[in-house]
């Protein structure tokens, strides 16, 4: 079964369960793996087997707050057994592993003999299901060697506590699949009957004593599990306040079990969980639902669509994801932004089951990544690479990047918060076109901001670091031969004495521009191999402009190259590579970035990312963020340990080192998979969002502050008329939602925080730039 559509519910049985299983039961704490640690997800659960739809199928049944929880006993299952003590207590604890890759581990307390009897008996009634799921035929036909097989861990050891066999001595944790024997005749007749003699000979009187009791102590807690309510309830909190008076009580909903199965085998369905859906009203968030199937239909083309069922498995409400969603794993809910055509709505919907909201990202992942690309995720990656998508989509990081990044520490802030004054800049423009590109002359304190056919120029005012003036407009920007265009992107060069301009429509040409002179001195394109319009460019290091350095690298959608503007010794040349990459395959390249060494990244439209140290060589490493969504600009920390991915709705942060080793670099060394720390994704929150009436999030290309002598501290983009400010040290805290809005009085096309400054930031709009100051308040 597909325990990521299916990990709620069970369907009508065909009575094939033991009769002496039927009533076994057990209490015991069940745990899921994440981040190399295991998280408690149910403790004193009341444990038991039960039956499926099918014959020869069973289920491994966890009962707490009257709401049950399934896992399906597959013959892919791995037990694992361990035994440790705590102090005093000895704990018995079992691992398996599930159909979609999570782990998990049942602990027992079996500190008293008459405890390790009753768990031994799960032990074996676990081994006797699993033979029955595996041979498909009742216990009764299965030869005692094909059992032996299955309940061979139990051989060898006295009542679990020790071993007697070699690779039980070398490791507490042990496979069932180290101890089946290939043939029967291998099989000796001593173990058989020494088998035989210890499963015979458990006390199960204790033991049927023992499960008196729990079953006693159950009665007892489901007594008080409505005092517990509120508690739960509170703990599912966050900035959003729930009606208590609309909350309705669990209930063990046999017809909702029933309908989860029958939508979730549905072939279209990629994901289903039950759970309650909330709608926002004013500061609360009511109970529109409870009881409800959350799933993701898919649809032709690679679309897909949200569609919430109720029990009766009516379509009670439907949806295609148009902006960003929030999925939180620790509160286990997602939320969601709908735009109707005078308002906005935020939805959520809590889930029922532990780890569904992980279940739900993964499935979201790859459907947001076929849509965009109109690929299959399987056919577009290999296998260790689709599990890192997984990981990277499933997974949440409870540890911070603190001890990787502790020299990011000189400065830690309180807070920070907008100056309410904005300063804008004096003086007259003469352009209302549509701002194209800004780029801060970093030695001569000038902005320049490309607006048509005009490139205005700014600066501070003198001893007024808050404040701008305007101060010209250079001459209309034409190529050689004539023709007017409009500047796409500017780059500065050569000491804020030359810029480097792309043409918003002839994209296969470099313009170079001497402001002195106030016109384009030279052309440069790229050969036949480059005949596709320039996607981007950058200076061959970060802060390149600073110094006399000519060279830059380029890309297009497919190559990458370097170029250099001395080996044109005309007014105009066709190609002025020096060093290039050409690819069989088109990479659909969309943005590049440098580090202060010379290395560079380059982001793609599929959301992948390439680290480089060589224009001529293949990237080092490729991350393949997983979400699929192109990205729009990079930007890499001064130390090149950080890179900074925007996307439409989203930013992608994460480290370029080896989290095994932080010495080794991304740009130089291979990472492997397993050893690259998961991207932390920031937006806002759908709650912002809310307030904000925001219908589109469509945020610039993200930058860090840029400050010579000082660590990054902060991350700069905007939306809208919003400008968004995140506390970079706090990010790296795992506190992604550390961020601070401004609000303009009309929407802003670019920000960047002023050169050297990490307290000023230039905002640029249609008809001004700006100057928005922010308030840092130390600790």
């Amino acid at each position: 079964m597909n325990f990521i559509k299916k990990i709620f519910g069970k369907e009508e049985s065909k009575h094939t369960l033991p009769e002496y299983i039927k009533d076994y039961k057990v209490y015991g704490n069940l745990f899921r793996r994440e981040e190399k640690v295991s998280k408690l997800i149910m403790e004193d659960a009341l444990i038991s087997f039960s039956e499926g739809k099918t014959e020869f199928s069973f289920f491994l049944e966890f009962f707490k707050d009257e709401q049950p929880f399934y896992f399906p006993i597959a013959p892919s299952m791995d037990l694992r057994e361990q035994t440790a003590h705590d102090g005093d207590k000895v704990i018995r604890k079992y691992v398996f592993d599930l159909e979609s890759k999570l782990r998990m581990r049942v602990e027992f307390d079996v500190t008293e003999e008459k405890d390790l009897e009753v768990v031994l008996q799960f032990e074996r009634y676990f081994s006797e299901l699993l033979s029955i799921v595996t041979f498909q035929k009742p216990i009764s036909e299965i030869s005692n060697e094909r059992i032996q097989q299955m309940c061979r861990h139990i051989v060898g050891k006295d009542l679990g506590r020790e071993s007697e066999t070699t690779s039980q001595k070398d490791s507490d944790v042990f496979s069932i699949a180290q101890h089946q024997i290939p043939n029967q005749t291998s099989i000796a007749n001593q173990d058989m009957n020494r088998l035989s003699k210890e499963l015979a000979g458990l006390n199960l009187d204790d033991g049927s004593k023992r499960v008196g009791e729990y079953q006693h102590q159950f009665q007892l807690y489901k007594k008080s599990s409505s005092s517990k309510e509120n508690q739960v309830q509170d703990e599912k909190k966050s900035q959003y306040k729930i009606r208590e008076d609309l909350i309705i009580q669990n209930e063990n909903n046999a017809k909702l079990k029933d309908a989860l199965l029958e939508i979730a085998n549905k072939k279209e369905i990629k994901v289903a969980n039950v759970g309650s859906l909330y709608e926002a009203s004013g500061v609360f968030m009511q109970l529109k639902h409870k009881g409800i199937i959350f799933s993701i239909k898919l649809l032709e083309d690679y679309d897909y669509k949200l569609l919430i069922y109720n029990e009766d498995q009516h379509v009670i409400h439907q949806y295609h994801f148009e902006q960003s969603y929030e999925i939180n794993h620790q509160e286990n809910y997602i939320r969601w932004i709908e735009n109707k055509a005078d308002s906005i709505i935020l939805y959520q919907v809590f889930f029922d089951s532990p780890g569904a909201s992980q279940q739900v990202a993964v499935a979201l992942q790859s459907c947001n990544y076929e849509k965009n690309n109109k690929v299959e995720q399987q056919k577009a990656f290999k296998d260790e690479e689709i599990q890192q998508i997984i990981r990277f989509s499933s997974e949440r990081s409870d540890e911070n990047y603190i001890e990787e990044n502790k020299d990011y520490m000189d400065e830690e802030i309180n807070n920070i918060t907008f100056d309410p004054q904005v300063y804008i800049a004096q003086g007259e423009t003469q352009s209302n076109s549509d701002l194209r590109s800004i780029a801060q002359a970093k030695i001569l304190d000038r902005t320049f901001v490309s607006k048509g056919e005009n490139i205005e120029v700014y600066r501070t005012i003198q001893d007024q670091d808050q404040d701008l003036e305007y101060l010209l407009t250079l001459p209309i920007v034409q190529g050689l031969n004539g023709e007017v265009f409009e500047p796409k992107k500017i780059l500065m060069q050569e000491q804020d004495t030359k810029m480097l301009l792309l043409n918003n429509e002839e994209n296969k040409k470099v313009y170079y521009y001497d402001i002195e002179k106030g016109k384009i001195i030279q052309e440069f394109g790229a050969d036949e191999g480059f005949n596709n319009a320039i996607k981007d460019f950058c200076n061959q290091t970060k802060n390149g402009d600073l110094e006399n350095t000519k060279t830059f690298y380029s890309i297009n959608s497919k190559n990458i190259f370097r170029m250099d503007p001395r080996i044109s010794k005309g007014a105009a040349q066709t190609c002025i590579q020096n060093g290039s990459k050409m690819y069989a395959q088109n990479n659909h390249f969309t943005c590049i970035s440098s580090t202060k060494n010379g290395e560079f990244a380059i982001g793609s439209a599929d959301g992948s990312v390439r680290l480089y140290n060589d224009v001529t060589k293949n990237a080092k490493n490729q991350f393949n963020l997983g979400y699929g969504d192109p990205i729009k600009g990079l930007d890499i920390s001064q130390d090149g340990k950080w890179i900074l991915a925007t996307c439409q709705t989203y930013l992608i942060l994460f480290p370029t080192y080896d989290c095994s080793n932080v010495t080794k670099n991304g740009f130089n060394s291979t990472i492997k998979i397993d050893n690259r720390p998961v991207p932390i994704r920031l937006q806002l929150s759908s709650e912002d969002q809310y307030y904000l009436k925001l219908k589109e999030i469509g945020f610039t290309p993200a930058k860090f502050d840029n400050c010579l002598t000082k660590k990054e501290k902060f991350i700069v983009s905007t939306t809208g008329a919003f400008t968004i400010v995140w506390d970079f040290i706090k990010v790296l805290q795992k506190k992604t939602q550390c961020y601070e809005i401004k609000k303009s009085d009309e929407p802003i096309q670019q920000a960047e925080f002023k050169f050297n400054k990490n307290d000023n930031v230039l905002a640029a709009s249609v008809n001004r730039v700006e100057m928005q100051n922010i308030i840092k308040n130390k600790k």
